[in-house]
């Protein structure tokens, strides 16, 4: 899937980072990672240590407890009270 963006948006990435919309595109992980470097003069670190579980997003909790009803499901709960 392919985003388009309009002038303005692309306007204000190249002023915010630096770079033009096509070297974005194709940057490499390593280039970009070495360019936020340079730019903050400071290593990025990538740590597990430390972690925080609790501020981990899991996703939605109905969707991993499957709770979602269908609308037929509904329908038929409803019944059930009328």
């Amino acid at each position: 899937m392919r985003y388009e963006l309009d002038s303005r948006t692309a306007s204000n990435l190249e002023d915010l980072t630096g770079l033009n919309i096509e070297t974005l595109q194709n940057i490499e992980f390593d280039e970009e990672k070495s360019y936020v470097e340079k730019v903050v003069k400071k290593p990025l670190t990538f740590r597990k240590r430390g972690l925080d579980l609790r501020r981990i997003g899991r996703g939605n909790p109905l969707l991993a407890r499957q709770r979602f009803k269908t609308i037929e499901e509904v329908n038929k709960g409803l019944a059930k009270i009328k």
